[in-house]
């Protein structure tokens, strides 16, 4: 029972984490460091693509950044469904779903602050020149690392913020328990 468990849980890894992690380690390179998000206290993912420099004084030194939202926007969440599994480890996924323009490509950042997740899903230009800006529905599912969580009530919300506020996007929040500690022991 256990092995078919612990196939059960590589396989949906696996099924993930092509998405997941694709493009969102931080990367270190002939001195330079990459880090593709950055929180800042009000706003989980706020800097995108910041890039160090290792100079020869062994400092740091800040080459570049982005704005999440200074090249792009809030993007629209129609709908977000939480699914929680009910076998251990108990994993937690949003199903989030809305759009934004064929310009743009979406980007996704989470946090865990005590027991509420933060997710933003703000987007970006991805393509040079003109675009027609047509709005093109999308379909995302975003994983809540909950493993190692204690029991108890978590919340989420999506699109909070106060940058996200200014531009009247609403938020979608909502709550799961865990009724176990939520390791595999």
């Amino acid at each position: 029972m256990k092995s078919a468990k612990y196939s059960l849980l590589v396989s949906i890894i696996g099924i993930f984490s092509s998405q997941i992690f694709a493009d969102e380690n931080p990367k270190f390179e002939n001195n330079i460091l990459t880090i593709p998000f950055v929180d800042s206290s009000d706003y989980p993912g706020k800097y995108r693509d910041v890039i160090f420099e290792l100079t020869l004084q062994n400092t740091w030194q800040l080459k570049d950044y982005q704005h999440s939202l200074n090249n792009g926007q809030a993007v629209a969440i129609d709908q977000a469904d939480l699914i929680v599994t009910n076998t251990l480890p108990i994993q937690a996924f949003l199903k989030v779903s809305g759009g934004y323009t064929d310009c743009e490509s979406p980007l996704v950042s989470q946090r865990l602050v005590g027991t509420h997740f933060e997710v933003s899903i703000s987007s970006h230009y991805s393509l040079n020149g003109a675009c027609p800006g047509v709005q093109v529905p999308f379909e995302n599912t975003i994983v809540l690392p909950i493993y190692g969580l204690s029991a108890g009530t978590y919340t989420y919300e999506i699109n909070s913020g106060s940058l996200l506020n200014e531009m009247a996007i609403t938020s979608l929040t909502g709550s799961f328990d865990l009724t176990v500690e939520n390791v595999i022991e």
